[in-house]
């Protein structure tokens, strides 16, 4: 009688054990349901804080860190950006053999042939041109940030040689188209420091605008580049 009863006793006792270990591997798959759960909302955040950065900005925060490190470009990359983005609009307003864009030691020089900006002998800019001025004032705006920009309009003539009267009624001419384009650019409200107008008797019938970057602040200058120059 005794044996029976140590007997139960004992099978109890095994009943519960197995409860226990039940129990615990319960606990412990909850445990890594927990986990998995935890790795899918941090995956999740991170696709959305992705997906806001990429609607924000055009790219991933992965090539965000990237393009970070593409910024480091040097001053004169900065300059020939600048050339570029100029070349851009200068190429989708004139023949390519009647313009030429340059770029040295932070001086931009825009040169177009007179007979594209000016219709026979008028002294104001053609409607063309005025278009061709809005980009062109966009461009400055937008590369001024962190740098200081100063403008010179120059329109050379042909000189004669051998009839002064009409060197002197051609660069009376050309005075008043130069002072023309400067006065399309102030209106625009070009940011500049300066803005200047002149005439002079040379070699050829040509506009010449002149673009004088002096950069103040490197990394502003460099997030402009990065945002505008890039197209970002």
């Amino acid at each position: 009688m005794n044996d029976l009863k140590a007997r139960k006793k004992l099978a109890g006792g095994g009943g519960g054990t197995v409860v226990l270990m039940i129990g615990l591997y319960l606990i412990i798959l909850a445990f890594f349901i927990l986990l998995n759960a935890i790795s899918e909302s941090s995956e999740t955040n991170y696709e959305k804080a992705s997906n806001s950065l990429k609607t924000a900005f055009g790219f991933t925060s992965g090539e965000l860190e990237e393009n970070e490190e593409q910024i480091n470009i040097t001053v004169e990359e900065f300059y020939a950006g600048i050339a570029m983005k100029v070349s851009g609009v200068v190429s989708s307003y004139f023949p390519a053999e009647e313009y030429d864009v340059s770029v040295r030691a932070g001086r931009l020089k825009i040169s177009v042939a007179t007979n594209e900006f000016f219709d026979g002998r008028e002294i104001t800019v053609n409607p063309m041109v005025y278009s061709f001025m809005f980009d062109l004032v966009r461009i400055i705006n937008n590369v001024s940030e962190g740098a200081e920009l100063r403008t010179e309009v120059n329109v050379e003539v042909d000189k004669t040689f051998d009839n002064p009267g009409l060197d002197t009624k051609n660069l009376k001419r050309a005075s008043l188209r130069s002072s023309d384009i400067t006065n399309i650019i102030r209106k625009e409200k070009a940011n500049l420091e300066s803005l200047s107008a002149s005439a002079n008797l040379g070699e050829r019938d040509i506009v010449n605008i002149y673009i004088n970057v002096e950069i103040k602040d490197y990394q502003k200058a460099i997030n402009s580049y990065k945002d505008f120059i890039q197209g970002k």
